[in-house]
């Protein structure tokens, strides 16, 4: 379960970067999501907040920034993503107290906050898995095994009877099937074509109708149709889930 705060000074700008979260949570294995938004004049949450995975905070004015060093102080373990609001100068919160790890600039751009929503989340993942075993991949290329978190492999691909892994380091090489690798795996790898298992948290555009996708790093990935319409009704099934839920 995610667990988001959002203060943004529109309402408007607070509940789309909450709509594009759930849609990036939706296509990266479809996890929970609690959050608490707030703008000047108003709030709402969840029933079930906190303590925050994730604080999106806009800093406009002064005041914003006393509010943020506040909440900071009670929420040292969250991700911090500042949007700048154009009025307060970096130096004042780009320092060791607040500890941001990712900025915005206002205007906000629906593919930028995208791209840096899916990267936070990413984040989100790979430390989870660092502190759980778990949640690892474990293979062996000859004599040597390699523990690899799964957030961090890109795609997994077959080729007469082996399996190369992409990582962040480079390629494996073992004997396995992409079956028997996809019920091992968390939800957020999909299958795109009868050889290639990809990780959903490394891809930077779906483009069914051209056959493929684009990973974060240019690599290109075929997608077939029969392997989009399964991972469409998923999506799908997903997203209605998140609304009656």
């Amino acid at each position: 379960m995610l667990s988001v705060y959002v203060y943004c000074t529109k309402e408007y700008d607070a509940g789309l970067i909450i709509d594009l979260l759930r849609d990036v949570l939706i296509r990266m294995g479809g996890e929970q999501m609690t959050s608490e938004i707030c703008w000047e004049g108003g709030s709402r949450k969840d029933e079930e907040t906190g303590p925050w995975n994730l604080m999106i905070y806009e800093v406009s004015q002064g005041k914003d920034l006393d509010s943020l060093l506040t909440l900071r102080k009670e929420n040292l373990r969250a991700d911090l993503l500042i949007i700048d609001g154009g009025k307060v100068k970096p130096k004042y919160y780009i320092r060791p107290d607040l500890r941001p790890s990712g900025l915005l600039r206002k205007p906000l751009e629906t593919d930028q906050i995208e791209e840096l929503l899916k990267q936070f989340i990413c984040r989100i993942y790979y430390d989870r898995e660092k502190e759980d075993p778990a949640s690892r991949l474990q293979v062996k290329n000859g004599t040597d095994y390699y523990y690899l978190p799964f957030s961090l492999i890109r795609y997994l691909e077959a080729k007469e009877k082996n399996i190369y892994l992409h990582h962040e380091q480079g390629v494996i090489c073992f004997r396995d099937s992409l079956r028997r690798m996809e019920k091992v795996l968390p939800d957020y790898f999909y299958r795109t074509h009868r050889s290639v298992l990809v990780n959903s948290l490394h891809v930077r555009i779906f483009n069914p109708a051209a056959g493929k996708i684009i990973l974060a790093d240019s690599t290109v990935i075929p997608m077939s149709r029969s392997f989009w319409r399964r991972l469409e009704k998923k999506l799908i099934r997903r997203e209605s889930d998140e609304n009656t839920g």
